[in-house]
């Protein structure tokens, strides 16, 4: 079912041309009043606002895509048409974030001096002597 054509749209110059000039969504519908038209100044801007930008076009999908060709061994500029090309700018994103989740932090050592903590190993506690050894050391 189609939308039927909105009743601004014989003013649509008419509009346009105000909102070049700064006129505010209630001040044109002030005007229109005077051209025997009632409106509300939001139903201007939603007026305005759907006929003011081109429509983009929506890439879907992408990680499904990606992961079809990863399995079949099919690049995007081989993929049969109809099916969304991603960007290679895309698919380079996507390899660097991959590979960066994928490997592994260098180990890093505690400063010499300094308890250490291993993220794999379960914690211990210190026994009394280690404990205060190690207090010590950090008050100096």
């Amino acid at each position: 079912m189609a939308n039927a054509p909105s009743k601004l749209e014989p003013y649509r110059q008419f509009i346009a041309a105000e909102r070049r000039r700064g006129t505010t969504y209630r001040r044109i519908a002030e005007l229109l009043a005077q051209k025997s038209v009632e409106v509300d100044f939001s139903t201007i801007h939603a007026f305005v606002k759907v006929r003011s930008k081109p429509r983009r076009a929506v890439i879907t999908m992408l990680e499904a895509d990606a992961e079809n060709t990863s399995t079949t061994g099919v690049s995007a500029s081989q993929a049969p048409a109809g099916t969304p090309r991603i960007p290679e700018s895309a698919n380079a994103q996507r390899d660097a974030i991959r590979r960066l989740k994928n490997s592994k932090s260098p180990a890093r050592r505690a400063p010499k001096g300094l308890a250490s903590f291993t993220p794999d190993a379960p914690l211990e506690r210190l026994d009394e002597k280690e404990a205060r050894r190690l207090r010590d050391e950090l008050q100096d």
